[in-house]
């Protein structure tokens, strides 16, 4: 015959305890189910928790990839500014020396202008490509 026993059991939504008859076996078999229940829960967090500690490798490697690029991005944008300034500041510089002399002012604004046009052009030929 079956021993009949009492199983304390806390209802989550009411306060105190609520008291269960059952029999021994049934209270072995809770036991059992719960201790089942528990080991899953743990082997599903370990679980969660790998996968979580792999996920922030992978990000952070991500992260610092976009960080890469972007430097690099910045860099040849600098450069490329830097030159066609540098370009800009020359024919600014032929341009002024033109008007100094005044003759062949024409001819000589004609040339300062294709050789500046020139220069960009070269330096967006060769840039735009990395920029991309």
């Amino acid at each position: 015959a079956q021993q009949l026993c009492m199983t304390a059991v806390t209802m989550k939504d009411e306060p105190g305890l609520a008291l269960v008859y059952t029999t021994r076996d049934d209270a072995v078999a809770l036991c059992r189910s719960v201790r089942e229940s528990s080991v899953t829960a743990l082997q599903f967090t370990s679980a969660m928790h790998t996968v979580h500690k792999i996920l922030a490798v992978e990000v952070d490697q991500c992260c610092k990839d976009v960080c890469s690029k972007v430097e690099k991005l910045a860099a040849v944008q600098h450069e490329f500014q830097s030159k066609v300034a540098k370009a800009r500041a020359g024919y600014e510089m032929q341009l002024a020396a033109v008007r100094r002399q005044r003759k062949g002012d024409a001819q000589a604004a004609k040339h300062a202008t294709k050789t500046c046009v020139a220069e960009c052009e070269r330096l967006r030929t060769k840039y735009l490509p990395l920029i991309r």
